[in-house]
């Protein structure tokens, strides 16, 4: 492209508290789009895409995530969520009027422990309540999963749960 812009506003909030029984943290994170312009060509239109469901509708207008985290000697563990705003509809409205989705939020989980200074266990939960994307009948409608898979591509993928050993030599 010859140009592309984005107006947002974005906050942080980063707080850490010792205490006896270990270091308790809370990091939350918030972004929301207001104009997201873009012009194919020099000298072309510019276009604001934001709210556009053809050209950058599939976009989230805005994004919210907090991790809140716990440590101690040697184990930590964290939950951590991502709430994604609405998109855009692929095709028509839904039958109460709507262009858009409705906001998608997952949770995951890890937890770790140092066993030495070689060995670390770990396990990690990712999309902790194994929640759905947001259903679009519109995006292809005779075909399953009936949402959205470039704007969700893991979604199909549900809980997922891994467990790991590192052994630094």
């Amino acid at each position: 492209s010859a140009l592309e812009t984005i107006n947002s506003l974005d906050a942080r909030m980063f707080y850490r508290q010792d205490t006896d029984y270990g270091t308790f943290g809370l990091n939350v994170e918030w972004t929301h789009t207001l104009k997201h312009e873009y012009q194919l060509e020099a000298g072309g239109d510019i276009i604001d895409i934001r709210d556009d469901p053809i050209q950058g509708g599939w976009n989230f207008r805005s994004i919210v995530s907090a991790q809140l985290s716990y440590r101690y000697e040697d184990f930590t563990t964290t939950l951590s969520g991502v709430r994604r705003g609405g998109t855009e509809r692929y095709r028509a409205p839904n039958d109460d009027g709507e262009w858009r989705t409705s906001a998608y939020t997952t949770y995951n989980l890890t937890a770790s422990y140092f066993v030495n200074e070689q060995l670390t266990l770990s396990a990690r939960i990712i999309n902790l309540t194994s929640a759905d994307a947001p259903k679009d009948d519109s995006f292809l409608f005779f075909d399953y999963p009936w949402y959205n898979r470039f704007v969700y591509p893991a979604s199909a993928l549900g809980r997922q749960v891994y467990l790991e050993a590192t052994y630094e030599f």
